[in-house]
């Protein structure tokens, strides 16, 4: 479809407009909330905690501490740009986190415009994508009302993908590797993102280094060196039962033992995760391997995430930004409306449950359960499509790009 004319001639005072109305309505949305009690009981205190000088792995509690150093380092870092060096309060650390997140969330929209600018996609969906990130309402209800920090790392993973796209390898491998210590989601992609590289004969030991070295010196290294960090952040994410989760494994935490009774081990659960990690990234690894050059930086990053949240034993709404987000680096705007579609049904359904009927839910009635279900199967069907139309696109673009197979051969003369 051919865009107006006066759209071209102000391509970026529109981008400017829609960054601006949406920094506007994430500012009104953060002024009329309270964040939410995770950053009320989780999150400030356990910053305030850091910059006053405590290890939050052993002064806090497992269930909130259950994350990398570098994601408590970065917020601590955002606490302190916001205290202007003046006292630091709970109220403070907690109102220079959401006008943090609030900065951060405007400028992947605008890393958004530049990724798809320099992969040269029409300029409806080089506008449409950061109009998406900024204005929906399930990106701020999870964000702003609701506060998670993911924003911060999503920021990091989008500026890899950036500069992956211009081919930037290291810098893009460095900031990748970065987002993957703030928050795990995108480990499988580390390795993914190394094979694509070596396919198209670009990797090399800087770049693989550049790749790893980052994510292990800020994720495994510590678990020798920061007391209590291998309790709240690997036993917790292992052998503790989520109370609550929209991960598949729903049905084995509350649906099946709530109605037929059956239970079912952590260490079965743990297995079948793991078995099933493994086989999708074994297929989107050989995919990888066979199609180089029909995938783009964010087709890969997009298929590490998405095999790695399919089937996590604790999955969450705000989990699926970081599968989200790459699809809609692609630039497809007809395919990100698609994934959307069941993802913000999923927030809509999620918002309805815990506000306006937690007790169907907390008491675990039937109804209650039902919601769950629906919501977790919205949920990992949004992954799923984003992942099955990044394999599918790229199939696609491997057919058309394979030399076809002339059928008017000139037949070679049969000697008498």
């Amino acid at each position: 479809m051919q865009a107006p004319q006066w759209l071209l001639q102000n391509e970026r005072r529109v981008l400017l407009l829609i960054l601006s109305v949406g920094c506007l309505v994430q500012v009104i949305v953060t002024l009329v909330t309270s964040g939410g009690g995770d950053l009320q009981y989780a999150y400030a205190p356990t910053v305030s905690s850091i910059l006053h000088g405590q290890n939050p792995y052993i002064s806090g509690q497992p269930w909130n501490t259950g994350y990398p150093p570098f994601f408590f380092l970065l917020l601590a870092g955002v606490a302190m740009l916001g205290s202007l060096g003046g006292p630091v309060s709970l109220t403070t650390v907690s109102w220079s986190l959401r006008a943090g997140l609030v900065i951060g969330h405007v400028a992947l929209g605008g890393l958004a415009y530049l990724t798809l600018r320099r992969m040269k996609i029409d300029i409806l969906a080089r506008l449409g994508v950061p109009a998406l990130i900024v204005l929906l309402p399930s990106f701020y209800q999870m964000g702003e009302i609701w506060f998670h920090g993911d924003i911060f790392g999503l920021v990091l993973l989008a500026g890899g993908v950036y500069l992956l796209s211009e081919e930037h390898w290291i810098t893009g491998s460095i900031l990748l590797s970065l987002s993957t210590a703030f928050k795990i989601h995108p480990i499988l992609t580390l390795p993914l993102v190394a094979v694509w590289l070596f396919r198209r004969e670009k990797l090399s030991p800087p770049i693989l280094g550049a790749l790893f070295l980052p994510f292990l010196a800020l994720t495994v290294v510590p678990i020798q060196n920061v007391p209590g960090y291998y309790v709240s952040f690997v036993q917790q994410n292992i052998t503790v039962r989520p109370s609550w989760s929209f991960s598949p494994f729903i049905l084995a935490y509350k649906v099946l033992p709530s109605i037929y009774g059956v239970e079912f081990s952590t260490r079965l659960v743990n297995q079948i995760w793991i078995l099933a990690t493994v086989a999708l990234f074994a297929f989107v690894l050989g995919f990888a391997w066979r199609n180089p050059n029909s995938l783009q930086a964010a087709d890969i990053v997009c298929l590490g995430i998405a095999v790695w949240l399919i089937p996590l034993r604790q999955l969450f709404h705000y989990y699926a930004f970081w599968a989200i987000i790459p699809f809609m680096l692609r630039g497809n705007l007809k395919q990100a409306v698609l994934a959307l579609l069941p993802f913000e049904a999923a927030c809509d359904v999620a918002a309805y449950a815990w506000t306006v009927r937690p007790d169907w839910v907390l008491t675990q009635q039937s109804t209650g359960l039902l919601l769950s279900v629906a919501d977790m199967v919205l949920l990992v069907a949004s992954i799923a499509i984003s992942a099955f139309l990044v394999l599918r696109s790229s199939i696609l673009e491997q057919r058309t790009s394979d030399p076809p197979i002339d059928r008017l051969e000139v037949l070679a003369r049969v000697p008498s």
